[in-house]
């Protein structure tokens, strides 16, 4: 997830090469060499010692959070630490994917604001052909690392450090290919998802009926959606709500309503 202030991207590094790799104005790509990174350090300060964070050091284990279903079910994940972090808990989850079905398999997935990657490690578990996981804050890029590393997904996946939705317009270049399900879980109280939408729309990085599930607070009513867009369903989840969505390019936008 993502705090509230925008960050400005840093450099480049494509997942799997373990190489830095410079791309014009874009930002940190990191990768999931299978040999920790060095020499790599978060631009805060350790609060308690007053000085850089190693881009290793290993995020905080949360109990109970685990891949609920598929080939690594049962597998613990970890959370980095902070209230921001929102998981999206195992009931939600479990809904989620039974309404997807096997439509899963074979997919190209994109889990934007990734967190911890729960939502990407769970495709990828039920047979999601790839995944790329997206998020701006460091903590959260080696949590989804780490936990991906754990689940023996590695070869399956790309980690990039980027900025949502501002850094879209690289994403295309750095996949090669559409996605055909997308997770969008931003911080509660900073959605935008009719621009995210949008701006999926406007860079091609979604396949003609790709599915889009939105995961959002129940207590704001879901903004009207772009042309393209289609409505399938809503779930609510006590305080938390998913919204699915399906992108039919020349279809009139629909409220669901």
């Amino acid at each position: 997830c993502l705090g509230s202030e925008a960050r400005k991207s840093p450099g480049a590094d494509l997942a799997g090469t373990g190489k830095a790799q410079q791309m014009p104005s874009g930002p940190e790509l990191l990768g999931l060499s299978k040999e920790p990174r060095k020499n790599v350090y978060d631009d805060r300060k350790d609060s308690k010692r007053g000085e850089a964070v190693p881009a290793e050091k290993a995020p905080r284990a949360r109990r109970g959070l685990r891949v609920i279903g598929g080939s690594v079910r049962g597998r613990r994940l970890r959370v980095p630490p902070g209230r921001d972090v929102r998981p999206t808990r195992d009931r939600i989850r479990e809904s989620l994917f039974s309404i997807l079905g096997n439509t899963v398999e074979g997919c190209v997935v994109l889990d934007a604001f990734a967190g911890s990657g729960t939502l990407g490690i769970e495709a990828l578990s039920r047979g999601a052909r790839r995944a790329v996981f997206c998020d701006i804050r460091l903590e959260c890029i080696h949590a989804v690392q780490e936990n991906l590393k754990r689940c023996g997904l590695i070869e399956r996946a790309l980690v990039l450090r980027e900025e949502v939705p501002e850094g879209l317009s690289r994403l295309r270049k750095a996949m090669g290919e559409p996605f055909n399900l997308v997770f969008l879980d931003p911080p509660y109280g900073e959605e935008g998802f009719e621009h995210l939408l949008s701006t999926f729309h406007r860079f091609a990085l979604l396949k003609e009926r790709a599915r889009i599930v939105c995961e959002h607070s129940r207590r704001i009513p879901f903004p009207c959606v772009p042309d393209g867009f289609v409505i399938e369903q809503r779930r609510r989840y006590g305080d938390s709500a998913l919204t699915f969505l399906r992108y039919q390019p020349g279809e009139s936008r629909d409220d669901g309503r």
